[in-house]
C-alpha cells in the first residue's frame, strides 16, 4: 500500500481542515449553502415557515444611519420621541443620534468635519449652512424630492427657497420663525405697564423696561439679548439695511452707525439703573432657555425665536400668562424690524454613511402627522400646509399661539444669507472686542461701533 502522507504533519494538516468542515457543517448559523439548493426555492420556503424573520423584530437586519440637533432639553424630548416613532413604523432603520446645546453644537460640527466624520443629517442654521456648502459638506436634496423621497408637494414654494444656493437646493426647512420679545402679562399688570403696541419702538422698549423695574423691583427683561447681533440686524433692518451689505462685503451700518451707537448707549443705561442683568453676572453665570430670570419670574421679558415659545412655556410653567410681541423698531423706521425665516433646517452631509436613509428621515419629519403631533412646532410653524391643517386643531395653547402670531405679522422681506467670515466675526470680533469691553464699561458705545466697523469690515474684504 502506497504510503500517501509522507510526512506527520501532512496528516496533521488533513485532520485539521476535515475537523473545520465538520464544524462548519453542524453550526447552527450554516453559512454555506449546499450547490443543490435553488435560490427561489429557498425564498419561497422562508415566505411560507412559520420561523421566517419578523421584519419588526429586533435581532433583524437594520441600515444605520445618523442625526445631530441642538436644542432646549423641550425639544431633545420631542425629538427622541420622533425617532423612537420612525424606528416603529421603519424597523429596518436604526438612528444613531447625538444633541447637544447651540454653544457645543458647532464645536462638535467642527470638529468631526475636520475628522470626516459627520453624521448623515445634521440640524442646520440660516446664517451657517451657506459656509458648510461651500466647503463640500453638503449633498444637495434635489436627486430626492425629484424622485419623490422627500415629499414637497404641499409645501409652498416660499418655504423652500432660503436652503437654495443657486440653482440647488442643500438645506430643508424645519419650521417658519421670526424673533419675538415674550413677555409676562401678570408682571405688566403687577407694574402698571401697558402693553407696547405691535410697531413699538426702542425708545418705548427702553420706557417699558425702567417702569416695570422701578414699580416690581424686578428685571425689566432677562439677560441674554443685549449681546445678540440680531438685535442689531433687526434695528437695521427696520431702517431698510441689515447687519450687513447686500452682498455681505461690508457691515450694513459702515455709513450710518448713529442708530447703533444710540442702542448702545440705551443698553448702557439700562444696565447702570439695574434694570437688566448685569453682564458680569451673565458671563460667570449664563442662562439658558429653562433658566434664565424669565423663567424664575425675575424678569418681565425674555427675547425669544417663536419656534422657542413652546419649551418657554414648558419651561416657565402652563400657569404663566405669557404673549409674543414683535422685535421693536428704530424711531426712524420704515417698516418692520421682523423678517419670516427658516428657524433651522435639516441638510444631508457629504461625509455620512447612509444619506438615502437620511432623506426617508427628513420627508417623515416633514410630513408625518403623527411626528409634528409629537413635535408641537417647537422648531417653527411646519413648512407644509397640509400639516398645519392637521396639527393645529389639536397642538397645545403655545403652538396654536405660535401659528396665530406669525400669521398675524407684520414682517419685511428676509435679507441674505450671513457671510462666510459671519462666525468668525461674532467669534473673534463682535464678542470679545465689542460687546464684552463695552459691558464691563471699558469703552463707550462710540469707541465699541468704531471698533466693530473698522474691525468687522476689514474682516469681510478679505474673507
Amino acid at each position: 500500500m502506497k504510503r500517501f502522507f509522507k510526512h506527520p504533519m501532512h496528516l496533521f494538516l488533513v485532520l485539521i481542515a476535515m475537523l473545520l468542515w465538520l464544524v462548519a457543517c453542524s453550526t447552527d448559523e450554516g453559512t454555506a449553502t449546499e450547490p443543490t439548493t435553488d435560490s427561489a426555492e429557498v425564498a419561497g420556503d422562508m415566505e411560507e415557515s412559520d420561523s421566517a424573520e419578523d421584519p419588526s423584530d429586533s435581532s433583524a437586519a437594520q441600515e444605520e444611519f445618523s442625526l445631530q440637533w441642538w436644542g432646549s432639553q423641550d425639544r431633545h424630548e420631542r425629538t427622541i420621541a420622533t425617532v423612537e416613532l420612525f424606528q416603529e413604523s421603519h424597523p429596518e432603520y436604526n438612528i444613531v443620534y447625538e444633541f447637544v446645546g447651540w454653544g457645543d453644537y458647532w464645536t462638535s460640527l467642527a470638529t468631526k468635519g475636520a475628522g470626516g466624520n459627520l453624521p448623515d443629517v445634521i440640524q442646520q442654521d440660516y446664517a451657517r449652512f451657506f459656509q458648510f456648502a461651500q466647503d463640500g459638506l453638503l449633498i444637495p436634496l434635489d436627486p430626492y424630492i425629484e424622485s419623490g423621497v422627500i415629499d414637497l408637494s404641499s409645501v409652498p414654494d416660499s418655504a423652500i427657497e432660503g436652503g437654495r444656493i443657486g440653482d440647488e437646493l442643500y438645506a430643508l426647512s424645519l419650521g417658519t420663525n421670526s424673533q419675538s420679545y415674550v413677555i409676562d402679562l401678570d408682571i405688566f399688570e403687577e407694574a402698571g405697564v401697558p402693553v407696547p403696541a405691535p410697531d413699538w419702538t426702542w425708545a418705548d422698549f427702553e420706557e417699558t423696561v425702567m417702569a416695570i423695574h422701578e414699580a416690581t423691583g424686578k428685571y425689566g427683561i432677562a439677560g441674554g439679548w443685549a449681546t445678540d447681533n440680531g438685535q442689531v440686524n433687526a434695528l437695521y433692518l427696520s431702517l431698510g439695511s441689515g447687519f450687513y451689505s447686500e452682498d455681505g462685503k461690508s457691515l450694513g451700518f459702515t455709513d450710518n452707525p448713529q442708530p447703533l451707537i444710540d442702542h448702545y448707549a440705551m443698553i448702557m443705561r439700562l444696565q447702570d439703573a439695574g434694570a437688566i442683568p448685569h453682564y458680569s453676572e451673565e458671563s460667570a453665570n449664563p442662562s439658558t432657555l429653562e433658566t434664565n430670570k424669565f423663567v424664575t419670574g425675575d424678569a418681565a421679558m425674555y427675547f425669544a425665536h417663536t419656534n422657542q415659545f413652546v419649551a418657554l412655556n414648558t419651561a416657565a410653567g402652563e400657569d404663566r400668562n405669557l404673549m409674543m410681541l414683535p422685535v421693536p423698531r428704530s424711531v426712524d423706521a420704515t417698516q418692520s424690524a421682523n423678517f419670516l425665516k427658516p428657524s433651522m433646517f435639516f441638510s444631508l452631509t457629504s461625509q455620512g454613511n447612509n444619506p438615502d436613509a437620511g432623506a426617508i428621515f427628513i420627508d417623515y419629519f416633514t410630513n408625518s402627522v403623527e411626528a409634528n403631533e409629537i413635535l408641537a412646532a417647537e422648531r417653527g410653524v411646519p413648512i407644509s400646509t397640509a400639516i398645519v391643517e392637521a396639527i393645529k386643531p389639536v397642538v397645545s395653547a403655545p403652538s396654536a399661539a405660535t401659528f396665530d402670531f406669525l400669521a398675524g405679522l407684520d414682517v419685511s422681506p428676509i435679507r441674505p444669507p450671513d457671510p462666510t467670515a459671519h462666525g468668525d466675526l461674532l467669534t473673534n470680533i463682535y464678542g470679545p472686542q465689542v460687546m464684552e469691553p463695552l459691558l464691563f464699561e471699558q469703552i463707550t458705545p462710540e469707541d465699541a461701533v468704531a471698533l466693530l466697523i473698522e474691525q468687522g469690515n476689514a474682516l469681510l474684504a478679505n474673507q
